[in-house]
């Protein structure tokens, strides 16, 4: 059940960080009148932690955030799955006598014939 409700959290979590990222150059385009602003911002094309490292040079906080939670979260789902706990299972098998031959002899009245269709 935890494996579920954090799956559902990451789901919607890239949605937030997707439209944070996406309104980054909006944002200083219109509140900085830089014009080329938005071609310069280019959080999509880079992995998470590139993302983080350029968000806080260029000093967008909320960029920051969202990547540095994306980040958080990514590890939690790596962790939550390679903490299962190892037990061991009793497994009973059946014993069977099993009977074994010193030598093949196949037998004689084996009609090859009924094999073929």
């Amino acid at each position: 059940m935890t494996n579920t409700v954090l799956a559902v959290t990451i789901a919607l979590w890239m949605q937030v960080d997707y439209r944070t990222k996406q309104l980054a150059a909006w944002k200083e385009f219109c509140f900085h009148g830089v014009a080329d602003a938005d071609l310069k911002i280019d959080y999509f094309s880079k992995i998470n932690v590139m993302v983080l490292v350029s968000s806080v040079k260029k000093g967008h906080w909320k960029v920051t955030t969202a990547a540095l939670a994306t980040l958080l979260l990514q590890a939690a789902a790596i962790l939550s799955t390679s903490l299962l706990e190892r037990q061991s299972v009793p497994v009973s098998y059946p014993v069977n006598n099993i009977v074994t031959l010193a030598s093949f002899s196949p037998r004689l009245d084996f009609n090859t014939r009924a094999l073929d269709p």
